[in-house]
This record gives C-alpha cells, structure tokens and sequence, in this order.
C-alpha cells in the first residue's frame, strides 16, 4: 500500500486507466488461457489418427499416404525451446540463485520468525497497478538489467520464481507468446480473406490424400500455427525493444500465408513502434499473477539486493519492523491501574 501510495503522485491515474484497460481484454477474451501451441498438437494428432484408421480400413491402398507437413519447420523451432528460436545469438544472463535462501522458502517451510506477524492486506485494482509500477521502477528485467543484481531479470523472477535468469526469462516468454498467439489466432478468425486462404490451402492437401473430410482439421492447423508463429515473432519484436498493439489490424500483421508454409523469416525490422513495449506487457502479467506470490518474490529480491551491502550479510525481511504496537499498564498499590498504548508506523 505505501509503495502504491508513492506511485500515485508521480504517475497519476492515467496510467493505471491504461493498465486495467488492457488486462480487461486480456481476461474478456481469456487471452492469456488458451495455449495454441498445445491446441495445435491435438489437432496434428487428430488428423494423424484419423489417416492412420483409414490406411487400416484398405492397407494396400493406402500404404504411402502420409499427413502433408504444412508446417514442419514449426515443429522444429519448438523442439529447440522458445528462447533459442526467438533469441538465437543474444547474449542471456547466466546468474543463479539458491532459492531456499530466501523468505519464500522459509514461508513455504514454516520458518517464518514467529515473533513478527506478516499481515497481509486486501488492496484494490488501482494499489496493484501502482505497487506493479513501482516494481517496474526499481528492479531489474531483460533490456532493463539490475546491474550488480544477484538476478539481472528480476521482474521475470517474480513473475516465475524460478533459480536462473535463463529459467525465468524463457517463462516469461512462454507466457507472452500464449498472450500473443491467442490474441493473433482472434484476428486471424475475423479476416476473411485470411481465413480463406488457409482454406484453400488445407482443401488442396486433404485432396492428395484422398481423405476431404479432414479439410476442416488441416484448416485448423494452418491457422493455430499461423498464430503461433506470429506470436513468436510478437515476442522477438518486444524483447528488441519494439512494440505490439494487444489486438493487431490487417496493416500491423506481420506474415502472409507462404511465409508460414515455407519458413517464417524471423528478421525484426526497425518499424515495430506502435503499440505496447515489454514492460508494459509486464504489467499486464504482474497483474494476472497472484498478488500474494508476487509480494512474496519481491521480498526475495529485497533480500537479494540488501545482504549484498556491507555487514548485512544475514539480512531477513521477517526480522524487520514496519509496525509496532505497545502496551503498558500501570498498578498502583491502592489497585489504581492505568493503560499507555504506544503506535509507532513508518512510512
């Protein structure tokens, strides 16, 4: 609350319109829980089943038939991971932490000092924007290092949790590309011309197979991968310090349809500028992340930075006071009694 207290006066409430304005699309549309990537693979399964029962209905027939590979090189740059295809050749941290060192740890094992209450407090929509802004303000993240940091990607660490920058970068990036790729699959839907054009492609492939009634399944797949390789570039633009509208138009596209069937050149130009850039698409994870986990990372991170600084070596966020509280009562021998409470906050 006091973070967020700080926050308001610099930053005003415009920002924090802008950031609940963005997360109301993003949960409207539950951008952020449909992983295309995973749909994509039941339907490439589907399709394999469905071939496969049909070359068991006539073997001698159907012997040489085999799913057309509309988009194997996907399969490719998934199989390397995300960050290597989306940040093939950048230098990444490589910092590790010891994660049991730190208050989240001692909180998930009950070793909490327990002559000091942590309260935890509700707080409004408007206090988390401001409280995730302050976040953003004074830790580090990828293009915004915390230099001397024990973690350079401190943001992606409270986003994630995980040891090494790397580990917490790469799910941050997965976390942006399930946004991005449900929000680019959306648009695809409601381009017809697009939408057309995959089909005419997935009608040509169901045709040399012999097999029509899996046009509609290959049209799936064309458009899930579609997506999921716009997504992925989406990702390469913010982490060059680009930009990318939540909900793109048909000027702000990137890949036409051949070159998704062949291989997307993943060459970020110069032009990507109009839009939201990756930290304000932290705002938006920070936001759908739980509240509580997220205060609790932070508190790592407070650890982290403090026990770096001299003779604080042994620095602990549950041995620190924010709010004291005490009681004296007074007795007289005639049983006379009287209360003193003394409040102390800081601020």
């Amino acid at each position: 609350k006091k973070a967020a207290k700080a926050m308001l006066d610099e930053v005003g409430v415009g920002l924090v319109d802008d950031v609940l304005d963005w997360v109301g699309v993003v949960e409207q549309d539950k951008l952020h829980e449909y992983d295309v990537a995973v749909r994509r693979q039941q339907v490439n399964h589907d399709i394999e089943e469905r071939i496969s029962a049909k070359k068991e209905e006539d073997e001698e027939k159907w012997y040489s038939i085999e799913m057309p590979d509309l988009l194997g090189y996907l399969n490719g740059l998934l199989s390397e991971g995300l960050l290597l295809s989306v940040l093939e050749g950048e230098k990444i941290s490589t910092q590790v932490i010891e994660p049991s060192e730190y208050i989240s740890a001692r909180r998930k094992n009950g070793a909490l000092n327990v002559g000091n209450a942590m309260v935890t407090e509700s707080v409004t929509p408007v206090e988390r924007v401001l409280f995730h802004t302050y976040l953003l303000r004074h830790t580090g993240y990828y293009g915004k290092e915390k230099a001397g940091g024990l973690l350079r990607y401190q943001v992606e660490y409270l986003l994630n949790g995980k040891s090494s920058d790397k580990e917490n970068l790469t799910g941050t990036m997965w976390k942006l590309c399930t946004l991005r790729s449900a929000a680019n699959l959306l648009f695809l839907y409601k381009d017809e011309k697009k939408v057309a054009a995959a089909q005419t492609v997935a009608k040509a492939a169901a045709a040399v197979i012999l097999m029509p009634e899996l046009e509609f399944l290959m049209e799936t797949s064309i458009l899930l991968g579609w997506a999921y390789v716009e997504g992925m570039y989406d990702v390469k633009v913010l982490l060059k310090g680009g930009k990318i509208p939540l909900m793109k138009s048909s000027e702000e596209w990137h890949y036409d349809l051949d070159s998704i069937l062949e291989s997307a050149d993943m060459q970020v130009s110069d032009s990507n500028q109009k839009g939201l850039d990756y930290a304000e698409y932290l705002q938006i994870l920070l936001f759908l992340a739980d509240g509580e986990t997220t205060a609790f990372r932070f508190m790592d991170i407070v650890e982290m930075d403090v026990r770096q600084t001299a003779g604080n070596q042994e620095f602990r966020m549950d041995g620190c006071i924010d709010y004291l509280e005490v009681t004296a009562i007074y007795k007289s021998r005639f049983d006379y009694r009287h209360v003193v409470r003394l409040q102390k906050e800081y601020e």
